[in-house]
């Protein structure tokens, strides 16, 4: 048999606190302008070909 809750159990019930983590990337989505921030990074990120290998190879042995 289920026992009923109570009025605060109801009202918390639906909520949680949230690990270290998610208040963190929380306010990292708040403060960081990513549009910018992937702007300046783009030109240096290794992509993928479609064979899956890397096509910037310039710091590779190869």
């Amino acid at each position: 048999m289920k026992r009923q809750i109570n009025f605060a159990e109801a009202e918390s019930h639906g909520k949680k606190r949230g690990t270290r983590r998610e208040r963190f990337l929380k306010e990292m989505e708040s403060l960081v302008p990513w549009s910018r921030l992937i702007a300046a990074v783009e030109p240096y990120y290794p992509r993928a070909s479609a064979d899956g290998r890397l096509s910037d190879l310039s710091g590779c042995c190869a």
